[in-house]
């Protein structure tokens, strides 16, 4: 029961230090938004992010600059290419070919038209503020997929090579250094050109260049530990190396466990979007955000909201892991006591 009740309060004072973290709090409540905001997509995005109208392409949000009353100016005189298609069979010598001509469409349409998109249109129609939302999907699924393979491999290796050292630490460390030496987006694309472009692989390559700095982590915080006088003791009773290491050593390598999976959740996303960005990732229509920056890179001149709302979106949700990881990383530190 003793056990239980410092248990108890290592963790309400970890909580208490992390409520008094206002940049913890900020990154939290951005985490929460996004993970609740892809649970309720279908409910929140207004149109399918898949499809599109093609004669509202290349729409502005409403309320972008230079856009008054719904209407872009400069579009109200000759949008012809938006309006409905007519047939006329226009007759050329010998021949008859058929013209087809666009009616404009009227002000009050185009204003609903424009009124519909939040976020405005891409080249081909579809709804961006949709494929946004939709797009926090394909982050949480990539961001989780990533760490729980870095983690149950990589958490094995550090744990084995803290705990019994000697010749296997060698052997896993001057592993773990050759793989940590190579640029982690460049081993990325070299794991992805191997086993082919896909949203799968890319989950996969990324979880693999994670598992260095699950290893090390996991592997200092063993060191520090299995020197305790209550290790020691638990030995000396005859106690097994697997119930000394799922008794005592894990419970103590928690903190940096979970601080590291919050910071490499946000690396892996930042991941998965250069990926997706060299057409690596997901590919298209998929709305994922990496993937959408790459295919509005083209747009960037004619309709700058197609690249730039998935990169605010990028910028934010990083943000949010990296803030909540920080203050993790100062709550979770047993040596703070204010």
């Amino acid at each position: 029961m003793e056990k239980v009740a410092a248990k108890r309060g290592l963790w309400h004072d970890s909580w208490r230090r992390l409520r008094r973290n206002r940049n913890a709090l900020i990154g939290l409540v951005i985490v929460l938004t996004v993970v609740a905001t892809a649970l309720a997509a279908p409910l929140v995005a207004p149109h399918d992010p898949l499809w599109g109208m093609v004669e509202d392409h290349d729409l502005p949000p409403f309320w972008w600059p230079g856009v008054t009353g719904g209407v872009p100016e400069g579009e109200k005189e000759n949008d012809g290419e938006r309006g409905l298609p007519e047939h006329q069979v226009v007759t050329e010598g010998l021949y008859e070919t058929t013209e087809i001509t666009f009616d404009a469409p009227s002000e009050e349409g185009e204003r609903k038209a424009h009124h519909r998109y939040l976020f405005g249109t891409d080249d081909v129609g579809r709804d961006v503020f949709s494929r946004v939302i939709y797009g926090s999907r394909y982050s949480l699924l990539i961001g989780c997929i990533s760490v729980a393979i870095g983690l149950f491999l990589g958490a094995p290796l550090g744990l084995a090579a803290g705990y019994w050292g000697g010749r296997l630490d060698s052997v896993i460390m001057r592993g773990m250094d050759i793989l940590m030496a190579i640029p982690y987006v460049l081993l990325a694309i070299l794991i992805v050109a191997v086993l082919g472009p896909g949203l799968t692989n890319s989950m996969i390559a990324i979880g693999v260049v994670q598992i260095p700095q699950f290893a090390r982590v996991l592997r200092g915080s063993v060191l520090s530990t299995r020197g305790l006088e209550y290790i020691q003791a638990s030995r000396a009773l005859g106690a097994s190396d697997l119930r000394i290491i799922g008794s005592h050593v894990l419970r103590n390598c928690l903190s940096p466990l979970i601080v590291q999976g919050s910071l490499t959740f946000a690396s892996a996303i930042l991941s998965a979007a250069a990926l997706g960005f060299l057409g690596l990732g997901a590919q298209p229509p998929a709305p994922e955000w990496g993937a959408m920056l790459a295919d509005g890179r083209k747009l960037l001149l004619t309709s700058p909201w197609a690249v730039t709302f998935p990169g605010v979106a990028i910028l934010f949700f990083v943000l949010g892991f990296n803030l909540l990881g920080d203050g993790l990383r100062d709550a979770l530190d047993v040596r703070m006591k204010s």
